[in-house]
């Protein structure tokens, strides 16, 4: 597509809608909804919060964990076949690591497993991205961010919501199908007394994979069924128990790494395997909410259950030549109890806490390689912290705050070897105490307007090497620790149809955890790395009187490995190798995203998303690139008028529009070639939705 299209395609979209203004109904003195955030567990607009706060709604949330590249600055995804974690500001952790520097929770429980462990987000109300190392509140893995999942929740006004989309995605053996239902409801059950709800989610895609091998087509297939569901009992009018349960069931083809260069390259979305790959996964998440209002004070407690397993076999050398496979059977269970106990009266608003937690990871990793080995991983974690804020009001402009946690760990790993039939058992037991700062300051320019200075300390915890560990030594690694500096400026118009926020950043991080190589040619993980990321990001949102909305993003970003000495393989020998002043891995120097939206009540609407980044690389040694690109989405559909039956939509959508080839992920095989796997192709299907 040509420089032209690409400006073109956008405004004949735009011209299309604005041509359909006469048959819609305008909403001039609609009230425009607040946006009402969390990200300091006190609820605010995200203009009072000193950190950079990207809220995702949830229209936008449709596009699950993806949407964060396509409406936040500075963010990329690897959703792939091996991982999924998200990348803030250049930090996104290594490969093969069980934890990532970005904290997950879900309905305010933690995933101590991260993206991989996220569940779908088809009944998501609200996706928040807190930006900036979070650890004074969140604790261990929040170094890079915080995203907060918020799903529907009980409601005590009866509301029925149905979608189903269906369409075709391009593959490589013609077009594929996708389905997806989602059906939910909430609402009281005993009048002013319980409240419930309940989600259902259903999706059936064959995938745009083809192994060639075998001529089968569903080898990227994505087969999920997810129930999520909440029950709210009413404890008067000072608060509530509720009671909040996910259950969800995937069982997706893992065929989808291919070679791009070398004599086994294939073309897009081909594949050459000879072992039948499959990817299984359950998650169970479930949580016991209870608030209480004690006069000026507001006790909170969260009891969160987490299971998640995963079981997976992998063609390992990702053709049809050899039986070399990979098996993976993880387990995952924690247990976590926190309470807050705050207050928002007056001048101080503060708030103390207590967290603690179990958690339990059993691994079972096997390579049936040229020379197969397994190796079992058995992992147990305790952690207790307290922590607290006080932020407090100088005068009717200034505003300053304090922010510190104690967090101590406890982490016990143990490691059975099996290699060429000789079984060797090793293991390391550790304790850790970390005190992690932050301090902060804001200033109203005016009414609508206000800048802020925060300095933050965070750190992601040590672990352990479940994939190449041959020893002791080589099993534990340490923790990482970043030092974070952000200025920034926001502003939020009295009507709240403009939203604006800006800001610089710079992120220091030391004994970065990375991927090396030992001596007797085991891969592990070190802490080899010392890093510096530094940028700015501006986010704006307009709604127009007539429907009309704008919303745009854009990212700065400059990351330069200071110190990154390891060894890698070549060619099967071992070479010291030295990143020093290479970019990081997912950080691109520049990303971007506009977006078009009309949005009347009834009648034609219509929406159209550009999206894309510069260059970046996906290795430390900045070896393989991934060309700039840009993404259209893009939805046109029609609302009929409310009835006593609801309200209906019927829309046409439309993701990648012009099919951009772009890589999830790619690596080096040495001596063979690079290995990739494709995101996901273009997208055409029909949306059909009701609402009472």
């Amino acid at each position: 597509m040509t420089q032209w299209q690409w400006i073109r395609l956008p405004g004949l979209i735009v011209m299309a809608t604005s041509a359909t203004q006469m048959w819609a109904t305008t909403s001039d003195d609609a009230v425009i909804p607040e946006v009402v955030v969390q990200a300091r567990y006190w609820q605010e607009a995200p203009a009072d919060v000193p950190d950079t706060v990207n809220v995702i709604d949830s229209e936008e949330s449709d596009q699950g964990i993806a949407a964060l590249a396509a409406f936040a600055p500075n963010v990329r995804i690897e959703d792939s076949s091996v991982q999924t974690r998200v990348v803030v500001r250049g930090s996104g952790g290594f490969d093969t690591g069980l934890y990532e520097p970005v904290a997950y929770y879900y309905d305010g429980v933690a995933l101590p497993l991260g993206g991989s462990q996220l569940p779908a987000l088809d009944n998501a109300r609200q996706i928040e991205l807190v930006k900036g190392p979070q650890g004074s509140l969140y604790g261990r893995n929040s170094e890079a961010g915080v995203i907060k999942v918020y799903s529907q929740q009980p409601s005590a006004q009866s509301h029925f919501q149905a979608q189903l989309n269906s369409g075709q995605l391009s593959g490589a053996d013609g077009d594929a199908a996708h389905q997806l239902i989602n059906l939910g409801a909430s609402g009281e059950l005993v009048a002013d007394a319980i409240q419930g709800s309940i989600g259902l989610s259903w999706q059936d895609s064959q995938g745009p994979n083809l192994n060639e091998v075998t001529d089968d087509n569903e080898s990227g297939s994505q087969d999920r069924r997810t129930l999520n569901a909440g029950l709210k009992f009413l404890t008067g009018s000072a608060g509530h128990v509720q009671f909040n349960t996910l259950m969800e069931s995937r069982r997706d083809g893992k065929g989808r790494l291919r070679y791009d260069t070398g004599m086994m390259a294939t073309d897009r979305y081909t594949t050459n395997y000879n072992t039948d790959s499959h990817d299984d996964r359950t998650s169970r998440i479930h949580s016991i909410n209870v608030v209480q209002q004690l006069g000026n004070l507001k006790l909170e407690a969260v009891t969160g259950l987490t299971r998640f397993d995963r079981d997976f076999v992998q063609d390992l050398d990702l053709n049809a030549m050899a039986s070399y496979y990979s098996e993976l059977d993880l387990q995952d269970r924690m247990l976590s109890q926190e309470m807050r106990l705050s207050s928002e009266q007056g001048d101080l608003k503060w708030l103390a806490g207590l967290y603690a937690f179990k958690e339990h990871t059993d691994v079972y990793f096997e390579q049936a390689a040229m020379v197969p080995q397994a190796r079992t991983t058995d992992i147990k974690q305790r952690g207790v912290a307290l922590f607290g804020q006080a932020e407090l009001a100088l005068t009717s402009a200034l505003k300053v705050g304090f922010g510190l946690r104690g967090e101590k760990l406890t982490q016990q790993g143990d490691q059975t070897r099996l290699i060429n039939g000789f079984e060797s058992s090793y293991g390391d037991d550790s304790k850790s105490t970390t005190w992690l700062p932050k301090v902060f300051a804001s200033y109203a320019l005016a009414d609508d307007r206000s800048v802020y200075l925060s300095y933050a300390k965070g750190y992601m915890p040590g672990g352990y090497n479940y994939t190449g560990a041959g020893s002791a030594d080589t099993l534990v690694y340490d923790k990482e620790t970043s030092r974070n500096l952000e200025a920034g400026f926001k502003l939020a118009s009295l009507d709240q149809r403009l939203n604006l926020q800006a800001s610089v950043f710079h992120i220091a991080t030391r004994d970065k955890q990375v991927t090396d190589v030992s001596q007797d040619f085991s891969f592990h993980t070190s802490n080899a790395a010392s890093v510096v990321s530094q940028g700015a990001e501006v986010a704006a949102e307009y709604r127009f009187e007539n429907d009309w909305s704008l919303k745009g993003q854009l990212g700065y970003l400059n990351t330069e490995a200071e110190d990154y000495e390891v060894s890698g393989l070549v060619n099967y020998n071992l070479v010291a190798q030295d990143y020093s002043g290479n970019d990081l891995p997912y950080a691109p120097k520049a990303s971007y995203g506009l977006t078009a939206q009309y949005d009347p009540y009834y009648g034609f609407f219509a929406s159209v998303n550009l999206h894309g980044s510069s260059e970046y690389y996906f290795d430390s040694a900045n070896s393989i690139k991934q060309d700039g690109y840009r993404m259209i989405d893009a939805d046109l559909g029609y609302r009929f008028t409310e009835s006593q039956l609801g309200q209906l939509e019927v829309a046409l959508v439309a993701t990648n529009l012009t099919n951009e080839e772009v890589f999830e992920r790619a690596v080096t095989v040495s001596g063979v070639g690079v290995a990739v796997e494709d995101k996901a192709p273009r997208y055409i299907g029909v949306r059909i939705g009701a609402d009472f």
